[in-house]
């Protein structure tokens, strides 16, 4: 999994999640090897039903009461051979004045919804 941490007012690598204060702005990069169309498809059980708006790319929602966006990035393509492609797409998840703990929560809570099974 390829995760960057960009924060507003705070280096990256300064954000402890087990700190209690909120955090301002912070932004999680992410690669996922998902098309656009498979991502909102899977986005109701992100969410576990609720609500939600979508504006361009960029998904806005509640998540136990604080604001989240998750905007998607162009979808790629990675050959890996000639004859394997895969397609992939960046996403940045956007927390909106959220603890740490609230961040590390979702973002556990999302990974589990869009794990694949291999076979």
């Amino acid at each position: 999994m390829d995760l960057h941490i960009i924060t507003s007012g705070q280096v990256a690598m300064g954000v402890d999640m087990a700190e209690p204060e909120k955090t301002g702005v912070v932004e999680i990069g992410k690669e996922m090897g998902i098309t656009h169309k498979e991502f909102f498809r899977k986005l109701p059980r992100v969410l576990d039903g609720g609500t939600y708006q979508i504006h361009n790319q960029t998904v806005s929602f509640e998540f136990n009461s604080r604001n989240i966006e998750i905007a998607l990035g162009d979808e790629q393509v990675r050959e890996l051979s000639r004859t394997t492609r895969l397609p992939f797409t960046r996403i940045t998840i956007r927390f909106l004045d959220h603890q740490p703990g609230e961040i590390e929560q979702f973002i556990k809570h999302f990974n589990m919804r869009f794990i694949k099974g291999g076979g």
